[in-house]
This record gives C-alpha cells, sequence and structure tokens, in this order.
C-alpha cells in the first residue's frame, strides 16, 4: 500500500496522543500536536528518509512505531 502521510499520521494516532509526523527539507520529523498538554517530552528524533514514496507504509510503520517506543522509554 502507498504510504502517505496521513495514512502514517492515522497510524501514529493508534500509538500515541499528541505526535505527528511532518515533512521536512529532505527528511520527516515527529511534532507535537497544538493540543499536547505542556507535561509532553520533547518528541522523537526525525527520519532521514527523503521521499514518502521510499519505503512501503509497513515500512513507515515500522520506523515510527521504534521512534515511539524509544521516546516513551526516555519518558
Amino acid at each position: 500500500m502507498k504510504a502517505t502521510l496521513k495514512k502514517i499520521n492515522e497510524h501514529i494516532a493508534t500509538l500515541t496522543p499528541h505526535l505527528e509526523l511532518f515533512k521536512g527539507y529532505g527528511y520527516f520529523y515527529f511534532g507535537l500536536t497544538p493540543d499536547a498538554p505542556p507535561e509532553v517530552c520533547e518528541p522523537p528524533e526525525s527520519i532521514g528518509i527523503c521521499h514518502l514514496n521510499h519505503m512501503t507504509l509497513e515500512d513507515w510503520k515500522k520506523w515510527v512505531e521504534f521512534g515511539i517506543k524509544e521516546w516513551e522509554e526516555k519518558k
């Protein structure tokens, strides 16, 4: 299945609130949603992939899950 930012962010929403994936210049990065409470710590590190189509949706889900797991361990 083709990866889209919308599909990836829908998957993130099933894993944790207050976190989204955004497109930067040459990479994608995690950011907090506008409704994130102040006690939420810094988001996970960015993902150094230039284009969504460089990975399948399933690969993106794995990367996102890995990033969120590491992030939650830091809390």
